[in-house]
């Protein structure tokens, strides 16, 4: 009886705690469907506010005719785009500082200047007379022959996409036409270096024929250090590309075919010489009476190869121009005509001391930045410092004319048929640094170091000027402008500027996620 009572009470209280098992996961049931109906209401309502937000922006909603032209405010999209408060500002510039390895402390601090430059700096173009600083094989003659299709009647005479520039021809013209509103300038020259006598006389004739009310801003370009000498020792001064397409033309191989030695271009040019144009050369002089000091460099060749010399020395390898004479005078820092002032002696370092990576970089940093522009000329009582208003990157060459457009607010021409199509398409097959060693690459990086400063400093600056482009043209979305376009990304609409191309669009925020 006991035993049937006991199991009784056991079954009992098994009963007891099954229930309340099935109590206790009933309760979890109920309270889970709470926070799950708890979170769909709150999603509801945040989707349905949203909704009403947008619809209040856009005045309507589908099917009317002001959908598309309607403005887009972008001020409720916060990350989906760049935020641009001031300690995510500081967070891009970081990031730009460890991307091109500025050593300098203060890099931060002056690109932050730079972002935050007021009005100043904005092109006048009844005001402002642009001058190109052309730097030898920097993509320069593609950028002068642009300029150029900018302003075909405001050419500055003397101006040379290629050369330099032509003083006796600028006077001729200057002196006998009527008074013009010369716009743009361009040639192998600067006219910001004191130290350079044909810089001081450049400027003193823009000044004469501007007038005082013009202000001169400064267009330049920089290239990578190697890049820039392997062009200009080996499409400038040997002419391999020439050689190469005379070579692939003569043996029937693609035009692009880069496989030849610089022994077998050198010798091509050496037969060439002797073969063909030495004695073509002696003719025509001979035939005109031109005395040997009116002849060309041409002969001073044939003269060379005559005596058994050999003037195409520099040329059959790198290592024999890297250890020429020739090098420390004229491919030794190639991108000072950048640094203006600091060159020569009479900006930062005026006690004239050995300068450091970082001394260029700082000084980079505000030139190409154009936070320097209040300095005076020593010559000149009163004009202003040329500032940079642009520079461009030849590595980088579409992303730098779409700021060119920009800064300019012209729209972008057309460069892909008629007779523009050759100013796209200059590019040549066969790069100049094919026939650098990785050795000989290293030892320009070990001897140049302030072109690398520059060149990365250069490319800082470039990434923030193109990032404030971004920003300018996402906080005028609300602008009602009838000369802006709709461009549609990521089902956002973008209102271009006219000068803006959506192709540009696409490049700008490229950059701006990488």
């Amino acid at each position: 009886m006991r035993r049937k009572n006991k199991l009784e009470s056991d079954r009992s209280s098994q009963k007891d705690v099954r229930y309340g098992r099935q109590k206790t996961l009933l309760s979890l049931e109920i309270k889970k469907r709470q926070r799950v109906t708890l979170c769909a209401s709150i999603f509801i309502f945040v989707t349905t506010a949203s909704l009403v937000a947008f619809c209040c922006r856009r005045k309507t909603l589908f099917g009317s005719s002001s959908w598309r032209s309607a403005a887009y405010d972008f001020s409720f999209v916060k990350y989906d785009l760049l935020n641009y408060e001031e300690v995510h500002l500081k967070k891009m510039i970081r990031g730009m500082v460890q991307k091109w390895n500025l050593v300098s402390d203060k890099a931060e601090d002056i690109l932050l200047q730079q972002w935050n430059l007021g009005d100043s700096r904005v092109y006048d173009p009844e005001r402002d007379f642009l001058f190109f600083e052309h730097i030898m094989k920097t993509g320069g003659t593609t950028l002068s022959m642009i300029l150029e299709l900018l302003f075909p009647d405001a050419v500055f005479p003397g101006s040379d996409a290629s050369a330099i520039f032509h003083f006796e021809e600028a006077r001729k013209i200057l002196n006998s036409s009527a008074e013009e509103f010369y716009r743009v300038g361009y040639a192998h020259a600067t006219v910001r270096n004191e130290a350079v006598e044909k810089s001081t006389r450049l400027r003193n004739l823009l000044r004469e024929h501007l007038g005082s009310n013009r202000r001169i801003r400064i267009l330049s370009m920089v290239r990578e250090p190697v890049a820039l000498r392997a062009s200009l020792i080996g499409m400038s001064q040997c002419q391999y590309n020439a050689w190469i397409k005379s070579y692939n033309t003569e043996h029937g191989l693609d035009k692009h075919n880069c496989n030849i030695s610089l022994a077998q271009m050198v010798q091509r040019r050496r037969d060439s010489y002797i073969n063909t144009l030495c004695p073509s050369m002696k003719k025509f002089y001979f035939d005109n009476n031109i005395t040997p000091k009116l002849q060309a460099p041409l002969s001073t060749t044939c003269l060379q190869l005559e005596q058994g010399n050999d003037p195409f020395k520099l040329c059959r390898s790198i290592r024999a121009l890297l250890d020429s004479s020739l090098y420390n005078t004229t491919f030794h820092n190639m991108l000072k005509p950048v640094m203006g002032r600091y060159i020569s002696g009479t900006g930062v370092n005026q006690d004239r001391t050995i300068m450091t990576p970082k001394d260029v970089e700082e000084y980079t940093l505000q030139d190409l930045g154009a936070i320097i522009h209040s300095h005076t000329f020593a010559s000149d009582s009163g004009d202003q410092e040329p500032d940079i208003l642009w520079f461009g990157i030849t590595e980088r060459m579409e992303e730098s004319l779409c700021l060119l457009f920009h800064t300019l607010r012209i729209p972008t021409p057309d460069l892909s048929s008629g007779k523009n199509k050759s100013i796209n398409h200059r590019v040549v097959p066969c790069r100049p640094t094919n026939w650098w060693t990785t050795d000989e690459k290293e030892e320009v990086v070990s001897r140049e170091p302030w072109d690398f400063a520059v060149y990365r400093t250069a490319n800082a600056i470039l990434d923030l000027r193109l990032q404030k482009m971004r920003q300018q043209i996402l906080s005028s979305q609300n602008r009602d402008d009838s000369t802006t376009i709709s461009f549609f990304q990521n089902q956002y609409e973008i209102k271009l500027p006219s000068f803006v191309s959506p192709q540009c669009w696409e490049l700008i925020s490229h950059v701006a996620q990488r």
